[in-house]
């Protein structure tokens, strides 16, 4: 008898001892696919490229029943937020450490989309009337950049010097400094 209950207990062991490992790779994917939706948001909806959305830190900063809280970032100081849905994998929100008290901004993506295109064309490097119609003609194709009145002008204008532009450029994207979050002014 003593050894049908020995044989019992190494039995409900070893079951116990299968199902830890299969439990330990079935979260493995789920990181995986957590990871995954964090990276498509950060390269469709706030505009970094996939190489800049790899180097991102992913945690699970907390989990419920319905929902993984997540937290990213590459700067400790600049951290986006979100919420993924556990019934469909959807996001049920997010947080951009890039924002303003204002009620109308330009999307994060339109920013990026913006400074990477100045830097890989040189644009404020060789600020000639070429350029300057360039830039004024790729803030119009964002389509949600509100041109501010100074931008208007300057780009009209014979003057109009790069660290202008690209002051106009925030200013038009955020609204008034006074409006910024901390994140914005570093």
């Amino acid at each position: 008898m003593e050894g049908t209950q020995i044989m019992k207990k190494l039995a409900l062991l070893f079951a116990l001892l299968m199902i830890i490992p299969a439990t330990l790779v079935a979260a493995e994917p789920a990181g995986d696919m957590l990871a995954q939706k964090v990276r498509g948001l950060l390269t469709e909806v706030y505009g970094y490229t996939q190489e800049e959305a790899e180097a991102f830190n992913i945690d699970v900063a907390q989990e419920d029943s319905g929902a993984f809280y997540m937290r990213f970032y590459t700067h400790p100081d600049w951290v986006y937020t979100a919420t993924i849905l556990k019934e469909d994998q959807r996001f049920a929100d997010s947080y951009t450490p890039f924002n303003t008290f204002g009620m109308y901004k330009a999307s994060e993506n339109s920013v990026r989309y913006m400074l990477r295109t100045i830097r890989e064309n040189g644009w404020f490097d060789d600020w000639t009337p070429d350029s300057k119609a360039a830039f004024g003609e790729a803030v119009a194709w964002c389509g949600d950049i509100r041109v501010n009145a100074s931008m208007e002008r300057g780009l009209q204008s014979d003057g109009y010097p790069p660290a202008q532009a690209l002051e106009d450029l925030f200013l038009s994207c955020y609204g008034d400094t006074s409006l910024w979050l901390r994140e914005l002014m570093e």
